[in-house]
């Protein structure tokens, strides 16, 4: 995806955008292969990024564009308030069983308890 030249994280995120046309998928995957998250990648968007940075994108990428789901290929997704670690051994989590789960949990809140 890049010609391995010095690029800044910002550069490397602007690329990523380009080729995914999607700046948000670009931005998980840039998180993940600079092991940077939320306000620390903001911060340090003008640092150069590594080749090991650079490989473990296009690689994420390479498996993006050939059709694997992106949460198997961040390996990690969001469910409710927790990460969990995602490949495909495991159903990805989808906002519909969020839904269904929080239904769930707030009518078993409103049981009362046996004793």
């Amino acid at each position: 995806m890049t010609d391995r030249a010095a690029v800044t994280v910002r550069e490397l995120w602007g690329q990523t955008s380009e080729a995914l046309e999607s700046r948000h998928e670009a931005r998980w995957l840039c998180e993940v292969a600079t092991a940077l998250d939320g306000d620390e990648f903001d911060a340090r968007l003008d640092e150069p990024a590594t080749e090991r940075m650079v490989a473990h994108l296009d690689r994420m990428v390479a498996r993006y564009r050939a059709g694997e789901p992106l949460q198997y290929v961040l390996g990690r997704w969001g469910f409710r308030r927790l990460d969990l670690a995602i490949d495909r051994r495991v159903l990805i989590p989808r906002p519909e069983t969020e839904l269904v789960a929080g239904v769930a949990i707030d009518l078993a809140a409103s049981v009362p308890a046996r004793v």
